[in-house]
């Protein structure tokens, strides 16, 4: 029988030069996922979701959560549909504002937010 499959958070306070290799050991301990957070004053979640898949061969990452008060959700889509198109079924993402959580997932070509123009932008570019 197969136990649930777990994931770690990458701490947001790690120095930059120790990321790719708490990945590579998360890797390498079984772990299914890894998360990253975007906050104010530390990192930028793309780019850490980015450098971890590459770093990385069988990884799950996930962003959480973006947030959609100072992203463009349009730009946002663009950045996620090439990191799913470089590396397919291993990214999830989420945004969030106080007032609404999003789910963007390239890979499945859904996208659970209101704007039929951004779900068509997802859907065409992955």
């Amino acid at each position: 029988m197969t136990g649930p499959a777990l994931g770690v958070l990458l701490p947001r306070d790690l120095p930059a030069a120790e990321v790719l290799g708490y990945a590579r050991r998360a890797e390498a301990a079984g772990a299914a996922s890894l998360w990253v957070v975007e906050d104010l004053g530390f990192r930028g979640g793309v780019a850490q979701a980015a450098a971890v898949l590459a770093a990385t061969t069988t990884l799950r990452v996930g962003i959480g959560i973006l947030p959609a008060a100072v992203r463009n959700h349009a730009f946002l889509a663009m950045e996620l549909a090439t990191l799913e198109q470089l590396f397919p079924g291993r990214l999830d993402a989420g945004s969030a504002s106080s007032a609404i959580v999003t789910t963007l997932r390239p890979g499945c070509g859904s996208i659970a937010i209101a704007p039929s123009g951004l779900r068509r932008l997802l859907n065409s570019t992955t």
